[in-house]
């Protein structure tokens, strides 16, 4: 055994990340070393000579055996919506909108609603008004883009159950316990604070751009307003600097790279909100935006 792999075991047992030891070239005498080196249940071994054509049916079945082991990725709407439901998601298409199509969390939001047999029903924020009072029936949820809170809250009923495309992103990819009880550090954020706002993917920035522009923007109208203000898209050399992360929706990460990102920032006693988190407060809209999900709903009222 190398040292090399080795260490890559006790990574992959650190992380709690599932995986398979394959020992390959079966047909020759086993390597002592090796032998015992996965732990019994993980580990196929396969013939792989040179010129042969394996079998590696045993492979496959070992990865469906383990699919009980995978923690999967809920999708934006799981437990919220049920079969037979209207929903109206309201999205802006401005200057930032990829030309030609909607974007990732939209998408995956519509496809998750037409797989569940809901109804969606989609508009721009201008027409939204007129559409929604001239519907016979009431949507059972509506979601909107984030940047589009403030309208969209003044134009439905008052009793109208509402969310974001990122508050569900929150669920889906981070930590979303985390972001509600960070929330109250905003009531006691330091003078001259530092406010890093992070995002996982590149994107060509607009003059009003969210990250750079709108949320530092609000923070400093609402919260503080000397906050120093950094971005990245890497993870800072010194997270415990900082004393609060707006993070975006991580609709380009896995769930497992936002997790491990947020951990970071908890052990080092960081505050950690999401885009949709942080615009939700800034709008007066918590806790309203979190009533489709009574579990992030009753622990914000428990952390009022």
């Amino acid at each position: 055994m190398t040292s090399a792999e080795r260490q890559l075991l006790e990574w992959l047992q650190e992380k709690n990340i599932v995986y398979i030891g394959v020992n390959t070239f079966a047909d020759k005498p086993a390597d002592e070393t090796k032998q015992h080196f996965f732990p019994a249940g993980k580990t196929v071994t396969l013939c792989t000579a040179s010129g042969s054509h394996p079998d590696i049916a045993p492979l496959f079945e070992k990865i469906e055996s383990m699919e009980n082991d995978i923690r999967k990725e809920r999708t934006p709407v799981e437990g919220i919506v049920h079969e037979g439901q209207f929903v109206m998601l309201v999205t802006p298409i401005d200057l930032a909108a990829p030309a030609g199509r909607l974007i990732l969390p939209q998408v995956e939001t519509i496809r998750d609603l037409l797989d569940r047999d809901c109804s969606a029903l989609i508009v721009k924020e201008r027409e939204l008004y007129d559409i929604y009072h001239s519907l016979g029936r009431k949507p059972d949820l509506v979601i909107t883009d984030s940047q589009a809170f403030s309208k969209v809250a003044a134009d439905v009923d008052d009793d109208q159950k509402l969310t974001s495309f990122s508050i569900l992103f929150a669920r889906k990819k981070g930590n979303p316990q985390y972001f509600i009880e960070s929330l109250q550090a905003l009531r006691h954020f330091p003078k001259n604070g530092r406010v890093l706002v992070m995002e996982a993917c590149s994107h060509h920035r607009q003059a009003d751009d969210l990250g750079t522009v709108k949320i530092p923007r609000l923070f400093r109208q609402l919260v503080d307003s000397e906050a120093v203000f950094e971005h990245t898209r890497t993870m800072p050399e010194h997270p415990e600097s900082f004393n609060m992360i707006i993070h975006c929706a991580g609709c380009m990460v896995t769930q497992r790279m936002m997790n491990e990102k947020i951990e970071v920032f908890r052990r080092n006693r960081v505050p950690v909100l999401n885009y949709g988190m942080f615009l939700a407060w800034a709008n007066g809209l918590m806790p309203r935006v979190l009533e489709p999900f009574p579990e992030l709903y009753e622990l914000y009222m428990k952390n009022q």
